[in-house]
């Protein structure tokens, strides 16, 4: 059985991989704020660790999972945060808040992962929005 890492599979596309990774018989560790949508799944190979990875130091749920199974399989960096408003209405905190989930949170995850799972190998897979190849309704001019 291979171990997963989906960090906001609790909810929409992140929910949908971790549906995936459970019918084809995985063990899926979702990181995220709340349970969301997860209460429907089966729990038997479903682990939910709290983590706000707007706090993007803390890798501490990449060691907890790690120590718990002994490896991981793969890391998938599905967590986001947008603000579907023009780049003009956008405060500064705001736009940290987006940095430190969408970027910081995915490097830094990505960093420990590579250092604890070095000598085995294993899978990386960052999503991004489509935001970065069209614009957004809400945000053109």
């Amino acid at each position: 059985m291979r171990h997963i890492v989906i960090t906001g599979g609790n909810k929409g596309l992140g929910l949908a991989q971790t549906e995936h990774f459970l019918s084809l018989g995985d063990h899926v560790h979702v990181v995220s704020r709340s349970r969301g949508d997860l209460y429907g799944l089966p729990q038997e190979r479903l682990t939910h660790y709290v983590a706000d990875l707007a706090n993007w130091r803390d890798t501490s749920w990449l060691d907890k999972i790690h120590d718990q199974t002994g490896r991981i399989d793969a890391l998938v960096n599905n967590a986001g945060v947008n603000r579907k408003k023009p780049v003009w209405e956008t405060e500064a905190d705001e736009l940290d808040l987006i940095l430190s989930v969408n970027v910081k949170a995915m490097f830094m995850a990505s960093g420990r992962y590579i250092n604890l799972e070095k000598t085995k190998g294993g899978t990386i897979v960052n999503i991004s929005s489509m935001g970065g190849l069209m614009a957004l309704r809400a945000c053109r001019v």
